[in-house]
């Protein structure tokens, strides 16, 4: 197409070398004009990155204030696109459930295929797009009278159609594979997959989605010739969509904000019509110079002009009567010395039609009249000041009858007769014409009249499956109407296969290799083609055999239930034959669930309960294992809710300070989890004298001797009960002693 263009251009530049200075000839054509458009288009503020097509169309208007040295001029023009757009992405788009929301258009199996199979895909789009609009367009006109360039902007409004589709699956509507690809580039990806695109996004090929649609642009053209432009325009058009490529969401999967835009850059051509209203030369006017004596002065002409009546003249039909056997005609007169339509009265049998056209400057009258059967009277009258013209033709319509012929039979399937098959059903295809009605026709295999069969009257195609014995089978067609009959015979021969397949072993249920699951046991579904019976299938379960399944002989479905060991699991099915052997394995990962584990609380100081001190404050130590934060552990002191405590979510301890009171104290430590809770209480008897006994040592962290640990460094945690201070407390360290230790009376 661009090629062609750029001929015609060539050309057109080349014979108009001698039109070079009559750029502009305002008195030759009438303002209106046709042009004609091809070139590329590609797309932005799209998801899926463009790649360049192609598009053409077709523009019809006028000109406005296209006068002798008039800075600008305006076109009102039509406008016809037919365009296509594509892209593809070189990115992949990962798929999981956020960035599959919003994509239902694509088909969510093919989608969930693609996510459990890879876990992304590569998007790409083709949209078809049709469109008309209005164009209102502003020109620089004295430049183009002056040189002939001229320089435009232009904006619009129309109606747009567009059907996107994408490349999802390949022949066999199965998804591609893009672990085989070699690169993601462009033309890796193009030629790697088929081309089809299959998957209708929005609306189909069928049914296009409508919408209006703005436009705007820029052009620039060079006057060859007075009445010819050529030119380069690009337009830009808002979609007001975000599914014109298809793709709402951006390639990490966030949904896009953004409406797509689509551009269309062409080469144009642009005549203008003949015939305008603005030629200047009616012989009316003209003087007859010879009347002047040349040595007087120049006549004074006092008489006006006379106006002439006008002139009607039908030349089509061209005579009257005229018959046809058409039901339509267009009429045509010429009707001279009539300034506007409001001087033509136009009728038809006595009524008056307004359906017609006239064109004052050209005297062409035009009327397309719809004819009833037998005679048609048309009348046309043309009226100035001077007077009046009258003329009338008669069109005499004969409705033609179409002649009935008889029946025709064609038995296209089966090709030919005698025909063997193997199969016991075969699809008879007929072509039956001239006929009404299915009642018209009758089937019969062995001489038995049929019933099922379809006759469609728009295709004039017959269908019937027939069930055929072993043998020979006789089938015949035959059709009847008013006029004649028509009958076709076939034999066809039946014989029942004698070749034994190998078998197919296929897993039903699961239906992915390998599949993960939480459940301790599994329901195995598959089927096994070509296996008489039971006996000849072997299941092996993580190497075991397995005999308690079932095998239905008619459907060829295997069912067995069967136990999951923690981690991967095996399971492989052979089938046998005398044909030939098939094994299909698949595995099962099986995942034990967490086992459920409520609170534990464990008080570490005081280790005894109850325990009297002699000190009024007490530094509590607690395990509290299981819970997720200090939010979830509830601590009471003598029944007062408190949060004065400190809780470690990597050692699970928590230790606080409480103040005694004389007498018995009750701490209690409450943990909570979605499994459960776990309630601890504690005594501690402050009493206020010191009993006389003998000091007690308890080492409580670590708890246990003889501990590793991968720190030079630790905090040794022990209660001395029985002793009035610090200076009463002895401690060494490998032998030597140390004071670097703080006591808590």
């Amino acid at each position: 197409m661009n090629r062609i263009i750029t001929l015609l251009a060539f050309t057109i530049l080349t014979i108009g070398q001698g039109f070079a200075q009559n750029y502009v000839n305002y008195n030759r054509d009438s303002r209106w004009f046709i042009g004609l458009n091809a070139g590329a288009t590609w797309s932005t503020q799209v998801e899926v990155p463009y790649r360049f097509r192609g598009g053409y169309g077709l523009t019809f208007g006028k000109s406005f204030g296209m006068e002798q040295d008039k800075i600008f001029s305006w076109d009102l023009r039509a406008r016809f696109l037919h365009a296509q757009f594509m892209g593809q992405s070189i990115t992949r788009y990962d798929l999981d459930s956020s960035s599959a929301i919003g994509l239902d258009h694509y088909g969510s199996n093919t989608l969930q295929t693609y996510q459990d199979s890879i876990g992304y895909f590569y998007s790409n789009y083709r949209t078809d797009l049709l469109r008309g609009s209005l164009e209102l367009v502003l020109n620089t006109n004295r430049l183009r009278q002056r040189t002939g360039w001229n320089l435009s902007v232009f904006g619009g409004i129309g109606i747009s159609g567009y059907h996107t589709a994408t490349n999802l699956v390949d022949n066999n509507l199965q998804p591609y594979n893009y672990e085989n690809l070699s690169g993601a580039t462009v033309s890796n990806l193009t030629n790697f997959q088929d081309n089809t695109y299959e998957t209708d996004l929005v609306g189909d090929a069928n049914n296009y989605e409508v919408d209006w649609m703005p436009s705007f642009g820029l052009g620039i053209s060079k006057q060859v010739l007075p009445g010819i432009a050529i030119g380069l325009e690009h337009k830009m058009t808002w979609t007001r969509t975000n599914l014109f490529d298809g793709m709402p969401n951006n390639l990490d999967g966030t949904s896009s904000l953004l409406n797509d835009k689509y551009h269309y850059t062409a080469l144009t051509v642009k005549f203008h019509l003949f015939g305008g209203k603005h030629l200047n030369d009616r012989k009316d006017d003209v003087v007859d110079v010879d009347v002047f004596d040349t040595n007087t002065n120049p006549p004074i002409i006092d008489e006006p002009v006379s106006k002439k009546q006008p002139i009607v003249d039908i030349y089509d039909p061209n005579s009257s009567p005229y018959t046809t056997t058409e039901s339509s005609f267009r009429l045509k007169a010429n009707i001279y010395y009539v300034e506007n339509r409001g001087g033509v009265t136009f009728k038809q049998d006595g009524n008056i039609n307004t359906n017609f056209s006239f064109n004052p400057t050209t005297d062409q009258f035009e009327s397309v009249v719809i004819l009833h059967p037998g005679q048609n009277l048309f009348e046309i009258t043309g009226v100035n000041d001077a007077g009046s013209d009258y003329e009338a033709v008669i069109i005499i319509y004969q409705k033609e009858e179409e002649p009935r012929n008889p029946p025709i039979v064609t038995i296209t399937n089966p090709p030919y007769t005698p025909y063997t098959t193997n199969s016991s059903i075969f699809g008879l295809v007929s072509t039956v014409l001239n006929v009404d009605a299915k009642a018209n026709i009758h089937v019969y295999l062995n001489g038995v009249n049929l019933t099922t069969f379809s006759y469609d009257l728009t295709s004039k195609g017959l269908n019937a499956s027939l069930n055929l014995k072993e043998g020979v089978n006789t089938v015949t067609v035959t059709a009847s109407n008013e006029v004649g009959s028509d009958s076709k015979t076939v034999q066809i021969i039946y014989k029942k296969p004698e070749t034994l397949q190998p078998p197919v072993v296929t897993f039903i249920n699961p239906g992915v290799d390998p599949y993960y699951t939480s459940e301790p046991t599994i329901n195995i579904r598959a089927t096994a083609l070509h296996v008489a019976t039971k006996s000849d299938l072997t299941i092996l379960v993580n190497g075991n055999p397995l005999t308690s399944f079932s095998f239905n002989t008619t459907t060829k479905e295997i069912y067995f239930s069967t136990g999951l060991l923690e981690g991967a699991n095996f399971v492989e099915i052979t089938g046998v034959n005398t044909a030939g052997s098939d094994s299909e394995t698949t595995t099962i990962i099986y995942t034990r669930p967490e086992t459920p584990r409520p609170p534990i609380v464990t008080f570490v100081d005081p280790g005894v309960n109850p325990i009297t001190v002699y000190s009024s404050s007490y530094n509590v130590t607690a395990k509290v294992e299981y819970v997720n934060a200090k939010s979830d552990i509830t601590l009471k002191i003598n029944g007062v809710e408190t949060t004065l405590f400190s809780y470690s979510t990597s050692s699970d301890l928590m230790t606080f300070t409480t103040s005694l009171v004389e007498g018995s104290n009750v701490i209690e430590i409450r943990g909570l989890n979605v499994y459960g809770s776990d309630t601890k209480t504690t005594t501690i008897i402050y009493k206020r004298s010191v009993p006389q006994a003998p000091p007690i040592v308890n080492i409580l962290y670590p708890a246990v001797d003889n501990v590793e640990y991968g720190s030079p460094n630790i905090t040794l945690e022990a209660s001395v009960l029985n002793v009035l201070s610090a200076a009463d407390v002895n401690v060494w360290i490998n032998g030597v002693p140390t004071t670097d230790f703080v006591y808590n009376i």
